[in-house]
């Protein structure tokens, strides 16, 4: 689960905690030790909580979304061959 919610998506290019909960995820030992990244999320929180950051990183991952896709539908068009079907040509139907 660690590694599923810490790992960077190709789609949204965010990773699914930061998505759910609009900060990265931290350590337990980061925290017991007061690390640079405590540190700096401790003075995020003290300019307070915005919605507006939660809401700029969703739509921004729903933009890399629609990238992502665009370029797997551009990428699978051109690996496919198209071919004419005419009247008359043999084709294979499924049942």
């Amino acid at each position: 689960m660690w590694s599923h919610n810490t790992t960077t998506s190709r789609a949204t290019g965010f990773t699914h905690f930061k998505l759910l909960y609009s900060e990265e995820v931290m350590l337990p030992k980061e925290a017991k030790h007061q690390s640079l990244h405590t540190m700096k999320q401790l003075l995020a929180e003290d300019e307070g909580y915005c919605k507006e950051t939660v809401k700029g990183a969703r739509l921004e991952a729903m933009e890399n979304i629609s990238k992502f896709q665009q370029e797997a539908k551009r990428w699978r068009d051109q690996n496919v061959v198209r071919k004419n079907i005419q009247d008359g040509d043999l084709v294979l139907r499924r049942k």
